[in-house]
């Protein structure tokens, strides 16, 4: 007798079967969310995933989300604009 494999992924398989047509959704329409994908998947071919597992996927496929600099930036000059209304002014 031996012991069974314990851990690991036992899942991946079911979404990694979809993995090109996520894929190439990406492909075409590069901004779409985990709610569009899963909502893609559920009405073009008939299943269900969350949007972590969808996440997941995406991840070990190397698909990473790019960070908008312009949302960043905007951020940090509204902070930069409060500070200098604030601060007296030299006379």
């Amino acid at each position: 007798m031996e012991a069974k494999a314990q851990g690991g992924d036992r899942r991946s398989k079911k979404i990694e079967a979809y993995a090109s047509a996520i894929l190439d959704a990406l492909k075409t329409k590069v901004d779409m969310t985990l709610e569009e994908l899963a909502e893609m998947l559920r009405r073009g071919h008939g299943v269900v995933f969350s949007r972590s597992a969808i996440w997941r996927l995406l991840d070990r496929h190397a698909m990473t989300v790019k960070k908008n600099g312009a949302r960043s930036r905007a951020g940090q000059a509204r902070r930069r604009c409060a500070a200098r209304r604030l601060a007296p002014h030299a006379s």
